[in-house]
């Protein structure tokens, strides 16, 4: 830009260059914050200094753990590396090996034994019995 400070010699001028000390023709900022990714010390603007976030693309607004990757239910487990990364499961337990951790896997419906079974079919049948000998009482009453 003719006429105008370029102190990087970026061609963009300084006035409206997102890191006026640093070229970068292409302007990428990332966390759309006042500095290029170049002058930024944190790129994803996820709190985790660039120089130590193991995931410096981290999407916006995403929870992070301190290494900067994102770690959506807190369990300290980078949301790549979880096997059930909306359900904290710490441990990563998989007691059946299929890559999603127990704490995250539909529990089974469970199953009633023959001896449940007989026992509730006898309650109803009781409780038949009562109220056929109710609606008899009640109609000889009358």
């Amino acid at each position: 830009a003719s006429g105008c400070t370029d102190t990087d010699g970026d061609g963009i001028a300084d006035s409206t260059d997102n890191c006026p000390v640093i070229a970068n023709i292409n302007q990428a900022n990332l966390d759309g914050d006042s500095f290029g990714d170049v002058c930024d010390d944190d790129d994803d603007d996820d709190g985790v200094l660039d120089v130590s976030d193991q995931c410096p693309n981290t999407p916006l607004g995403a929870a992070v753990g301190s290494d900067g990757c994102a770690d959506t239910d807190n369990n300290r487990v980078p949301d790549s590396k979880d096997c059930g990364p909306n359900v904290a499961n710490p441990g990563q337990e998989n007691s059946d090996g299929d890559g999603i951790g127990d704490a995250c896997e539909a529990q089974p419906i469970p199953v009633m034994g023959l001896e449940l079974v007989l026992l509730m079919s006898g309650l109803l049948f009781l409780l038949g019995c009562w109220w056929r000998n109710r609606m008899l009482m009640s109609k000889t009453l009358k």
